[in-house]
This record gives structure tokens, sequence and C-alpha cells, in this order.
């Protein structure tokens, strides 16, 4: 398997590799919000039941749900990162060749279609 595997790394190109781990870098975070937002609902709903809140409670809380989403996500996750990872794998593949692939994190639509979903 880890020969496979070297053999695999092997065939691809530096620009490739870097790309790989670009696309895993951005599913990470992708989860990592997705994860953020949820703690995020789950506490509003605890604190609807409680009125007390202290002044800065609110932005400690936020801070503490955002570095608690991040940390989940780089040990195990949800899974969602390896789903997210996939799709862009597969969306880079199929990209034309005349498309600019090289910068996965510049801001540009090019492999999105109207609405946010992958082409």
């Amino acid at each position: 398997m880890e020969a496979m595997i070297s053999q695999i790394s092997l065939s691809q190109s530096p620009k490739e590799i870097k790309r790989r781990e670009e696309i895993g870098r951005l599913a990470g975070e992708m989860e990592a919000l997705f994860i953020h937002q949820l703690l995020k609902v789950m506490r509003e709903q605890v604190e609807k039941e409680r009125e007390e809140k202290g002044f800065g409670q609110g932005i400690h809380q936020g801070l503490f749900d955002l570095e608690l989403a991040r940390e989940l996500a780089l040990k195990k996750g949800i899974g969602l990162k390896e789903i997210i990872e996939r799709q862009l794998l597969q969306a880079n593949l199929n990209a034309k060749p005349s498309e600019d692939r090289d910068d996965l994190s510049n801001g540009r639509p090019s492999q999105m279609s109207q609405g946010g979903k992958l082409r």
C-alpha cells in the first residue's frame, strides 16, 4: 500500500502536489466554518433560556466557539473535509486546461457556477 502511495506521489508534479495541499487546507477551513456555525446556533438556543449575560460574554463565547471549531476540524473533524476535498479535486480535474487553476484562494469564481454550486 505504501509503495502505491509513493508511486502516486512520484507521478505528480510539484505544482499538482501544491494544488492538492491547498485544496486540503481550504476544505479543512470550510469544515471548521461549518462546525463553528453549528456551535453558534446551538449556543444561541441555550442562551435563549438563560437571560443573564455579561458585557463581554458574547464576544468571549464567539471566539471560544471559533477556536473550538478549528480544533475539532484539525483533529478528526466530522468527515466534511474529505467530502469537500473530493469534490474540489474532481472539479479541479474536470476544469478546462485554459482556466487558471494555480491559485485556489484567489477569490475568482472560476470553478463556481452562479448560485455557488460547483460545475
